[in-house]
């Protein structure tokens, strides 16, 4: 609209206001829950239709999702971004190092003295790493024959792992005195919280349907997820608990589209995730705090 004058202007701001705070207003919105069977089902068919357009926001942009050909990519770029100090000439140990790439980029990029790589499971690409000072195993024992480690390193394992806390205690006899152990959590909160955007790449979707309801689409659970309404607290008391000290926590975070909290049946449903903690239980309040939170690097010592 063409603007001819400071008045025509200030009134147009007017109205944009109104509109915004009536979209702010929106997330304070109680929606009342279906009760009758047949309210059940048009509710669970309604988001199944609404899944399936445009408008549902991305979880990830389509290239983030790596292919098996990136994962020297995605090795180096988890490296590069978690772990913040010189890894040359020291020992390095990886927990959940899933394929073995970012030990080997560690031994081999990054000139680590020693490479450690632990998992619960042997994956396929480690009979494909061939280097003296690179050593993947799913036996503990191998691990502390191997150390002390000047850097122990774990990427989106805390919230996976349903023993992770006694991994932490376990590394304590492990470290060197000068470790650094650098821990990047992946809260269920996040937009991509379940892993699902490589079946289907819709955010929060894990929010908003339950895992029955999922797996009758026809989408597969791929991970066993801590379900922590308050992420970085649970991080937090869980490593003062088991005696770290953190020295440094950057959240990552991601603006919630008003999608999540003006269509009504997707916003009540992630609001029913939260009623069970203090001040979510009106359902009046939207948990943007929490779910806008994508990861959480953690350094402790």
């Amino acid at each position: 609209m063409e603007i001819h004058s400071p008045k025509e202007f200030i009134a147009q701001m007017h109205e944009m206001i109104k509109f915004m705070q009536k979209i702010h207003n929106q997330e304070y919105k109680v929606v009342a829950s279906p009760e009758t069977r047949a309210e059940q089902l048009k509710d669970f068919t309604e988001l199944r239709l609404l899944l399936k357009l445009p408008i549902w926001p991305k979880a990830v942009e389509e290239e983030q999702i790596l292919t098996a050909d990136e994962k020297y990519d995605k090795g180096l770029a988890t490296i590069l971004s978690l772990i913040k100090c010189d890894m040359e000439n020291k020992s390095v140990l990886s927990l959940n190092c899933g394929d073995g790439i970012s030990s080997f980029l560690s031994a081999n990029n990054f000139y680590a003295k020693k490479a450690v790589g632990f998992d619960i499971s042997e994956d396929d690409n480690w009979k494909t790493i061939k280097k003296d000072n690179v050593v993947l195993t799913t036996n503990w024992n191998v691990v502390k024959e191997n150390g002390p480690y000047d850097i122990i390193y774990a990427n989106d394992l805390l919230d996976h792992s349903q023993d992770f806390d006694k991994v932490l205690e376990n590394i304590k006899e492990l470290r060197t005195n000068a470790c650094r152990i650098y821990i990047r959590c992946h809260p269920w909160a996040s937009r991509h919280g379940a892993h699902l955007h490589s079946q289907i790449n819709k955010a929060y979707i894990h929010l908003v349907f339950t895992e029955d309801e999922l797996q009758n689409m026809g989408y597969k659970i791929p991970k066993f997820t801590h379900r922590l309404l308050d992420p970085i607290t649970s991080y937090r008391n869980l490593f003062a608990k088991l005696g770290y000290s953190i020295t440094s926590q950057q959240p990552c975070r991601t603006t919630v589209e008003p999608f999540f909290y003006t269509q009504e049946r997707v916003m009540r449903r992630i609001k029913e995730k939260w009623q069970t903690m203090s001040g979510y239980s009106d359902g009046d309040k939207f948990p943007r705090e929490f779910i806008e939170i994508e990861a959480v690097d953690f350094t402790l010592i």
